[in-house]
């Protein structure tokens, strides 16, 4: 998981312009709302890189590589990206939307190309 900050592109009279990301290729958008303690994700992507922008709210965001976990909670206004190949659990800590933007095979009828579910989640709802 790679935290990135918004960078402030515009700034007038009008309001603020931010650049989330710059010189990469995206296949699909999406939204995602999480309702508080929803847990989404608990799969891997082999193929796919996944920008998640919090647009409103907090969300615990777990991954794992290479026997190695992280685990962060993003708030509203943090972008963070989810590479090919880590393993990745989301939970809502309040009512959340997140804008999802991916290259590779994940979106559309696609969805399920790409997403591997994890025999023992990163994020249960015992642990949970």
């Amino acid at each position: 998981m790679n935290k990135s900050k918004r960078t402030l592109a515009h700034h007038d009279s009008r309001g603020y312009i931010y650049d989330l990301i710059d010189g990469e290729l995206i296949s699909s958008v999406g939204i995602v709302t999480f309702t508080k303690n929803a847990i989404r994700g608990n799969h891997i992507h082999n193929e796919t890189s996944q920008w998640n922008y919090i647009i409103s709210g907090e969300i615990l965001v777990v991954t794992e590589k290479d026997g190695v976990s992280s685990s962060e909670v993003f708030v509203t206004g943090e972008l963070f990206l989810v590479p090919p190949g880590e393993a990745h659990a989301m939970k809502a800590i309040s009512n959340s939307e997140m804008l999802v933007l991916t290259l590779g095979p994940r979106a559309g009828k696609d969805f399920e190309k790409d997403t591997f579910r994890l025999e023992v989640p990163l994020i249960s709802s015992e642990k949970a």
